[in-house]
């Protein structure tokens, strides 16, 4: 920048340098300038409402402690949406557990075995975006689709389990199926929506350059397979551009599968894509490599930029009460400590709830009461091993992963049996005792086999509701027409009867007894007070 003689910029009386001690204007004498202070509010900088959703193949979601491992990733992620292949689940009733609502999709069976869960895809989705669902459509056990509303738009998540590469050659009939159900699924969502497409493709990007409108400038292989062609050709068709290959970035850090086969390395076969006139609003796409739920895949996270429209509700404070069973044992200890020094109700209730907290501890509702230490100690081992041989490589680390995460699972495995097999043996002594509601408490809470609650309500037209604030016009619209009813358009003939005896006399205590013996078998004591009644 230019200086004048006079020392000051062409564009003004102020200093264009600030050196070490840097000074005011009116320091130096130079008249102050009409800028915004720095701590005025109308300078700050306002906060880009920073969204992070995520797609992920966790290979069965039917291993015990496996869906609380991923929930616990989500919340150490901020993850808000994440897409989810194979869930391998046996029903397609939506779930609610710790905070997350899940929407599964159609259930898939193993053809090589009967009756053995496979496939699946669904979204496991955080309780602050659930009233901003619309709509949840699964066509297959390979697709499933998640629409939800932002403040200005509407956005409709394609959840996709891709064949593999290997059976375009095996199998074309099945591969195009997939394909050609995937178009007209795309085909039929409005054009106003913003279409996100993520999943597990099992497609490699290359550096084509007829591809490159598409695919982005990083890619992480040296050519596109079949797989990678079909899912191109798919974009172009409905305009979508590529993300997972659009930044910049190590391609060992953009693989998001690991084979079987440790000598073949690591592949990128997930991927994300957005309508292309919105792909400013993806602002990163990152392969999450520490976070490890026991599946051969990576965690791929999407920094997106929107404004999803909810509404605040007051949060929901979870009721603790009193442990019952350790204040009955210790009754001797309560009734010593309690001071009742009046006789109105409300301080003989605070003195007694008082000492009862002082004796006995509140009782911690949780929804797998057998999860303790001893499990997320087995699951930071196993984490510990996972990272040094990913780090290292090295076939000695790997074998000792082995079997670090075999003795996870049989850990987690022993404490859910001996938890079940403490309650059986209390139970057991409850019903010795004579102890009936702490018996089927028990075994309604702990041991019962777990049903999926309704969650949604159907309308009139069968649609299934996807938020709470759905529900309750389908339950205000059932009730206003079961307690309301419209006025009839023709009226019942009445007439009043014709009375033959004006004169005639009320029956006597005799004949209402003798009408009662002969027509109904009515007690003594009955009889009795009928007849005093009358």
């Amino acid at each position: 920048m230019s200086i004048s003689p006079n020392g000051t910029t062409p564009g003004g009386n102020q200093s264009s340098v600030a050196s070490g001690g840097a000074i005011r204007p009116a320091d130096s004498g130079e008249p102050e300038t009409p800028c915004r202070s720095r701590n005025s509010t109308s300078s700050k900088r306002r906060k880009k409402n920073v969204q992070y959703f995520g797609t992920l193949n966790i290979n069965s979601l039917l291993k015990a402690g496996k869906l609380k491992q991923l929930t616990k990733v989500l919340k150490e992620y901020k993850i808000q949406i994440c897409a989810l292949q194979e869930t391998r689940y046996t029903d397609e009733d939506l779930m609610d557990y710790e905070g997350y609502r899940i929407f599964k999709g159609k259930k898939g069976w193993n053809p090589c075995g009967r009756g053995f869960p496979h496939l699946g895809t669904g979204f496991i989705v955080t309780s602050n975006f659930v009233n901003s669902v619309t709509d949840f459509h699964s066509p297959n056990e390979r697709l499933s689709l998640l629409t939800f509303r932002s403040l200005n738009k509407t956005y409709t998540l394609i959840n996709c389990h891709a064949p593999i590469n290997n059976d375009n050659k095996k199998n074309p009939q099945k591969v195009e199926t997939y394909w050609e159900t995937l178009d007209y699924e795309l085909s039929k969502i409005p054009m106003s929506n913003v279409k996100i497409l993520l999943g597990d493709f099992n497609a490699q990007l290359g550096p084509e350059k007829r591809y490159k409108t598409t695919v982005g400038d990083y890619p992480a292989h040296k050519r596109t397979n079949k797989n990678g062609e079909r899912l191109i050709e798919l974009c172009k068709g409905f305009n979508l551009k590529i993300m997972s290959t659009s930044f910049k970035k190590l391609p060992r850090k953009q693989k998001t599968w690991k084979s079987p086969n440790l000598s073949l390395g690591e592949f990128q076969i997930d991927h994300v894509a957005i309508t292309h006139c919105n792909q400013k609003e993806i602002m990163n796409v990152k392969v999450r490599k520490g976070a490890n739920i026991e599946t051969d895949h990576y965690l791929s996270t999407i920094k997106l930029n929107f404004l999803p429209q909810r509404k605040k509700q007051p949060q929901k404070q979870n009721t603790q009460r009193i442990d019952a069973n350790t204040l009955r044992e210790k009754k001797s200890e309560f009734c010593q400590n309690l001071e009742i020094n009046s006789e109105k109700w409300e301080d003989i209730k605070e003195g007694m709830i008082k000492s009862a907290i002082e004796v006995a501890k509140m009782k911690r509702t949780r929804k797998h009461d057998w999860w303790d230490q001893k499990c997320e100690e087995a699951i930071d081992q196993r984490l510990k091993a996972w990272k040094k041989w990913h780090s290292t490589k090295k076939d000695i680390d790997y074998q000792i992963f082995k079997q670090q995460r075999s003795s996870t699972a049989k850990t987690i495995r022993s404490v859910k049996r001996l938890y079940e097999k403490s309650q059986l043996i209390q139970m057991d002594e409850d019903f010795k005792k004579n102890n009936t509601r702490s018996f089927y408490g028990t075994f309604k809470q702990k041991l019962q086999k777990y049903e999926a609650p309704n969650l949604c309500f159907k309308d009139a037209n069968g649609r299934l509701a996807m938020n709470n604030e759905e529900n309750c016009d389908i339950l205000a619209t059932y009730f206003e027409q079961l307690l309301n009813c419209q006025e009839p358009n023709e009226k019942f003939p009445s007439s009043t009867p014709n009375i033959v005896n004006e004169d005639s006399q009320p029956p006597s205590i005799l004949e209402i007894r003798e009408i009662i013996t002969l027509n109904t078998p009515v007690s003594k004591r009955s009889l009795k007070q009928l007849l005093h009644w009358t």
